[in-house]
């Protein structure tokens, strides 16, 4: 009697846990997978912020123009990298307060490279501007890092200017 109640127990437990929903057992549909694939294969991108003032050599006369805006940069790879940098500003002299259409930079670059750990990579990349027909140009430096341990990568931005053609290069001198 003893073995009929104990073996009696041992069904009534497999039958209880047998009957429980499982959902780690139910099927992956199409949309869950491509959503989860997309987000292993895309990097969250980061954003650098392009705030300052520069010093214009296009403009006689020593003046000075603000940037607005941000890089979005997405890096991907360990040893041979891909970096993709999309520049999106605007630009404006700042000595007019209320321009009615301000200069603006829209442009996109890629860049296939080797970065070993311990090492770094420098970048510079130039950017026509819309609206400007005197060929100034506003130049951006990267320098891309690879650490030696956890392999943990960083790209920064070490510097902007404002470039016109035939002229010598004027630094940003200032930012926020």
């Amino acid at each position: 009697m003893r073995t009929t109640v104990c073996l009696l127990a041992l069904v009534a437990a497999v039958f209880i846990l047998g009957c429980q929903d499982n959902s780690s057992l139910n099927p992956i549909s199409d949309q869950q997978l491509a959503s989860s694939t997309a987000s292993l294969s895309k990097p969250k991108p980061e954003i650098i912020l392009l705030k300052g003032v520069m010093l214009d050599p296009g403009v006689p006369f020593k003046s000075f123009t603000e940037i607005s805006g941000q890089v979005e940069v997405s890096l991907t790879g360990q040893s041979l990298c891909d970096l993709t940098l999309q520049a999106d500003a605007e630009l404006k002299p700042a000595d007019y307060l209320d321009i009615d259409s301000p200069w603006s930079v829209s442009s996109s670059t890629s860049d296939r490279f080797k970065l070993f750990p311990g090492t770094s990579v420098a970048f510079e990349k130039v950017y026509s501007i819309a609206g400007r027909s005197d060929g100034t140009t506003l130049h951006l430096s990267f320098l891309v890092t690879r650490f030696l341990k956890g392999n943990k990568r960083v790209v920064e931005l070490t510097g902007m200017w404002l470039a016109a053609s035939g002229k010598p290069r004027a630094v940003a001198v200032a930012t926020e």
